[in-house]
């Protein structure tokens, strides 16, 4: 199943954005994650299962499913088609069959059609946004809504944003942009031939410039501010939190280097000295010190390994709780603001085991073969002809 993790080198030009066809919700809906998607037996079909690791829609599909997100999953057809399905109670409704899709974020979602035209839609399949005109340009991607907004990128390759009634809200005239978060946005600038004057910005709804550096000086990490912050390195590859003037807040220790995003006031990072992974505050103080090969923070658990063969759960104050059975642990990430204290085992060849957040596992639960708990919300998707010139972008909490 292609992700939509994954940019890809764009040979058709088609799209745009502009004439609203149906009303759109004004929900401000966070990304839920209602369920995972399962496989119970090797090579078997896949189902859905809600996130306290019940059965919810029995194993049916041939190809990976994604996560529930907000109601809805994507599953994969032999053609190279997505389906989108809704869930109502323990049934499916397809709402339709697209050449790609994005994710439901509130009542909106971004999808190419099967004929290479983009649009939004909503859960009954209506367009709500017809994509078929940017100012006279064709679109070539598009991003799922974030705080009110979408990344459209255009055929010239400049950026911009648009509104959920498909209204261009911020003008394309950007070389490079990242969906909003904490009303925040992050563009890199249109400059002249000379790379050395290259810089990114941060901008308001309305496009007001917040600040600005040239990428020599400082070079964003994720390119989104979470709890006020944002990860910045700067020349000399040391890391600082920015804040949503552009001040430095804090500048970690040398060699120490955070790589998420700042949740609940802590960050996981690796330190250079150790060459492990730890967790730190945004005030520079471990609160796990780094002396692990694997550490895994979603805001409401955490759980670490010395030797990547035997974990432990944690508190959030860095005090350990209990050794868990062997297996590999996998959480939601904090996107998922309904995710409620349940991670799986996954013992490497044949099952995925849910426990509870105190690291018990879940009575008269099934084990599963195989799972897929991810659905990268803010991702866009792709315009295109088949040239698999892919270029990764991994999105926040892929690992």
């Amino acid at each position: 199943m292609k992700t939509t993790t994954t940019l890809l080198a764009l040979t058709l030009l088609l799209a745009g954005c502009g004439n609203k066809q149906t009303a759109a919700n004004d929900d401000e809906t966070e990304y839920i994650a209602g369920g995972f998607a399962f496989q119970a037996e090797a090579d078997g079909p896949w189902g859905i299962m809600d996130t306290e690791g019940n059965v919810i829609i029995e194993p049916q599909f041939d190809d990976m499913a994604s996560a529930l997100v907000n109601g809805v999953f994507t599953a994969a057809n032999n053609d190279g088609t997505y389906t989108l399905y809704a869930v109502e109670g323990h049934k499916t409704r397809k709402i339709g069959t697209y050449s790609d899709t994005g994710a439901f974020i509130g009542d909106l979602c971004p999808v190419i059609d099967t004929d290479l035209q983009a649009k939004y839609i909503d859960k009954q399949g209506r367009t709500v946004i017809d994509l078929s005109d940017v100012d006279e340009r064709q679109a070539i991607s598009v991003s799922n809504f974030s705080e009110g907004l979408a990344v459209v990128q255009l055929e010239d390759n400049t950026y911009g944003y648009i509104d959920e009634q498909g209204r261009t809200a911020i003008p394309f005239q950007y070389s490079g942009a990242w969906n909003f978060s904490d009303g925040i946005g992050i563009v890199n600038m249109k400059v002249p031939e000379d790379e050395e004057q290259s810089r990114w910005a941060a901008i308001d709804k309305r496009g007001n410039e917040l600040f600005s550096y040239q990428f020599k000086e400082m070079s964003p990490m994720d390119y989104m501010f979470h709890e006020g912050y944002l990860v910045a390195n700067d020349a000399n590859d040391r890391y600082h939190l920015l804040d949503k003037k552009g001040k430095v807040a804090h500048s970690f220790e040398e060699g120490v280097a955070p790589y998420s995003q700042t949740i609940n006031g802590l960050l996981m990072a690796y330190d250079r000295s150790t060459q492990k992974n730890g967790l730190i505050s945004v005030d520079g103080d471990w609160v796990l010190e780094p002396n692990y090969t694997f550490i895994r923070y979603n805001g409401k658990l955490l759980a670490a390994s010395t030797d990547d063969k035997h974990y432990t759960l944690y508190s959030l104050e860095g005090e350990p709780l209990k050794e868990l059975p062997k297996g590999f642990p996998v959480m939601l990430d904090w996107q998922f603001s309904n995710y409620d204290n349940i991670f799986f085992l996954h013992n490497y060849r044949v099952s995925c085991v849910p426990y509870d957040g105190d690291g018990n596992r879940l009575e008269d639960k099934d084990t599963f073969y195989d799972f897929n708990w991810s659905y990268s919300p803010g991702a866009y998707i792709d315009v295109f002809t088949g040239d698999d010139d892919a270029e990764e972008e991994c999105e926040d909490g892929d690992w």
